[in-house]
């Protein structure tokens, strides 16, 4: 069975065509957090031999609509992003959760963090125009009743990165909104600036689970179609990120978040989004943001479709013998020890007739090999396999099979009928050996590439220290 298994994987694993040599990756505009989160994931991509070009997108709408026709491959956009109508884009895997930031001027902070209220008549800057925190700032000032035109309104603003920033350098002042809203992985490089050089505030937004529990009961958007409320999520800002002194926040500070998602086009191979997966958590890039990454966000419930790619990246991942499938090897194990108890009874009564003494050799033959296989059972049972113990059980089983045919050669086995029935297990236990051997070495060189070494390295490692599980995850 395990042997079947085995051929049956090297088979896909030889059909498989080589990822291309490079692909597109857009996250939107340049100079925030995000875009030097691509960069990051590209820098890791290209460490695996595969270049990949950042492409500037500036609308999230467009990213997705690029992505859509193929003109992308791959975009980072956020999880709260309203994607619509878009059979060929792809979810690949849920990344690092963005806060949405509101600094406002330090004389106005304590009044408009006692009341969201107070930004009515101020200058408000919601990020450019069709961007996520464009989407998301509006549907916060929706649910908390405050218009972004009219009377009683903020009077907002949609001001590009580089222009906010060019009046930033400009010496600021009256030329700066009274608030600036951004979603960004914490700590933002939008944000980080206006705290340290125009003395801006962080304010507060504790509002995600009450705009996702309004979805229930009214329209998911509010009539902003670019951000779907029910993926908004409590996040929290830690204290004195951006600044010491003073500190800012002061303490924990509650916001809106989301996470951000990688998508790609659903024609993009499924080798290419293994391989980016790969890059994104068994490399620094997991680590490049607090908390780390890790694979088990894959189990969170998709966004979109997932791309057959990470489907076969979740296959790849699962253990080789689950709770559920060592049930079942323990049911056929069951009927193999059956079966051999009562071949063995049969061979035994069968030799009895002929020479106890001769009986009595060839049991002792067997017994071992299957003490041999019920330790191998027991090992392949176990939440571990051990290379160093596989190695020593097939030395074992070689041992015994040469000792098997000394005693043929000395006629004291009989004919070659008994013979045959003594080597059948031996080979049985052989294979057995065999195919965990090849799914150790599979594990093995796994490691090795993921740690950059030599696949003889690993092995002779893993050979030389007792006790060190190897072959599953």
């Amino acid at each position: 069975m395990l042997a079947v298994l085995a051929l049956s994987l090297a088979a896909i694993v030889m059909r498989r065509q080589p990822p291309p040599a490079r692909f597109t990756l857009t996250a939107g505009a340049p100079g925030t957090t995000r875009a030097l989160i691509a960069e990051a994931l590209a820098v890791a991509v290209r460490a695996r031999g595969v270049e990949a070009r950042l492409v500037d997108v500036r609308e999230a709408r467009s990213e997705v609509r690029m992505v859509s026709e193929g003109a992308v491959d791959f975009a980072l956009v956020s999880g709260a992003y309203r994607i619509d109508s878009h059979d060929d884009v792809l979810e690949v895997a849920p990344l690092y959760v963005e806060a949405l930031h509101l600094a406002v001027k330090e004389e106005l902070a304590d009044e408009v963090g006692r009341d969201l209220g107070s930004l009515r008549g101020r200058t408000v800057d919601l990020g450019p125009a069709g961007s996520e925190t464009d989407n998301l700032a509006r549907t916060l000032l929706a649910f908390m009743q405050i218009a972004p035109s009219g009377p009683r309104s903020v009077v907002a603003t949609n001001l590009e990165y580089d222009e906010l920033r060019a009046r930033l350098e400009a010496g600021g002042g009256t030329a700066l909104p009274d608030a600036v809203f951004h979603l960004g992985i914490v700590p933002a490089r939008v944000v980080l600036p206006l705290v340290r050089a125009a003395g801006y505030r962080l304010v507060g937004l504790p509002f995600a689970d009450a705009i996702r529990l309004s979805a229930l009961v009214g329209e998911p958007h509010d009539g902003n179609r670019g951000t779907d409320k029910q993926y908004v999520n409590d996040t929290i800002i830690p204290a004195f990120v951006y600044s010491a002194q003073p500190a800012v926040p002061a303490e924990p500070m509650h916001t809106i978040g989301s996470r951000l998602l990688l998508i790609a086009n659903r024609r993009v191979p499924p080798e290419t989004v293994g391989l980016v997966l790969g890059a994104i958590f068994r490399s620094r890039f997991a680590r490049i943001a607090d908390p780390p990454l890790d694979s088990s966000v894959l189990a969170l419930p998709p966004r979109l479709p997932l791309h057959p790619g990470t489907r076969e990246y979740l296959q790849r991942d699962q253990p080789l013998i689950t709770n559920d499938s060592a049930g079942k090897l323990s049911d056929v194990l069951s009927i193999v020890g059956a079966l051999i108890g009562g071949t063995l009874f049969l061979l035994q009564w069968r030799r009895q007739r002929i020479s106890s003494r001769r009986e009595h050799l060839f049991a002792s033959y067997i017994q071992r090999a299957i003490d041999i296989e019920r330790r191998l059972a027991a090992l392949e049972l176990s939440a571990t396999l051990e290379l160093p113990v596989l190695i020593a059980l097939q030395k074992e089983l070689l041992q015994l099979k040469n000792e098997a045919l000394e005693a043929f050669a000395a006629g004291r086995h009989g004919d070659v009928t008994a013979l045959s029935d003594l080597i059948a297990p031996f080979d049985s236990t052989r294979e057995h050996i065999g195919d965990l051997l090849l799914h150790v070495r599979e594990t093995l060189e796994e490691h090795a590439e993921a740690e950059g070494r030599s696949d003889q390295a690993v092995w002779r490692d893993a050979a030389a220290a007792p006790g060190n599980p190897t072959g599953k995850p």
